[in-house]
């Protein structure tokens, strides 16, 4: 407890510190006031997110390390410059003023950004560390249609595949036997065009005959159907 003398608010008062940590005074009439402190959170700093990937549609559960974390932080990761259209985590936990564990928000595009913890005190600033690289989910890709869906055994059949879950380094193989093992035969030229077209080149040294044709991925590998068959001839 501290006396002070103040005409304002009647000689003598006293200042005690809450258990919100604000200032609080009585003066001699048994009055009782809130004495407003200025902010001295200071900013946020973020060091580390762990793991610091997953997947656009969200649900990862990351901890972030840094310093400056208080009660009531919020976390998001950017999707452009700074917080400009930012996804928010959810589940923001201030564990110590050092680590904080939060999920990622999903709706996110794909790509490497800045995470922000965001306190009374600030907004972190953005650095190589705080970087959390949101993915394209992985999905077992399927295949509906084949064209055209015939060329010869020696290969070098120009060929579009349609379907859906086609990503980047998407393989083609065509079977020769029960699924898309060993016997398969590769295709060449494989161009993903989009996540539901594949332009290919079939392989030669095939045998004669109507195999299904598979598209593997990251995700898997596309399950045998009527649609996905071509003949070699």
């Amino acid at each position: 407890m501290t006396n002070y003398a103040n005409s304002s608010i009647g000689f003598p008062y006293r200042i005690t510190s809450g258990s919100d940590g604000a200032l609080w005074f009585t003066n001699r009439n048994n009055s009782i006031g809130r004495i407003t402190t200025p902010n001295n959170n200071p900013t946020p700093t973020v060091t580390k997110v762990s793991p610091n990937s997953g997947p656009t549609t969200g649900g990862t559960s990351i901890t972030i390390t840094g310093t400056g974390f208080v009660s009531g932080a919020t976390v998001a990761i950017g999707q452009g410059s700074g917080l400009s259209g930012a996804i928010a985590a959810t589940n923001v936990n201030v564990v110590s003023p050092t680590e904080i564990t939060a999920t990622t928000g999903g709706g996110a595009k794909a790509g490497t950004f800045s995470l922000f913890v965001t306190t009374s005190g600030g907004t972190s600033a953005a650095n190589a560390g705080d970087n959390f690289t949101y993915n394209i989910p992985a999905v077992v890709p399927t295949v509906t249609a084949v064209s055209p869906n015939s060329g010869p055994i020696a290969g070098g059949t120009p060929i579009t595949i349609n379907g859906t879950g086609f990503i980047p380094g998407a393989r083609v193989v065509i079977g020769q036997g029960s699924g898309s093992g060993p016997t398969a035969i590769a295709a060449t030229s494989v161009d993903v065009v989009s996540s539901t077209e594949i332009t290919a080149t079939t392989g030669g040294g095939a045998k004669a005959g109507t195999w299904s044709l598979f598209v593997i991925t990251s995700g898997g590998t596309s399950a045998g159907n009527s649609a996905d068959d071509f003949t070699y001839k």
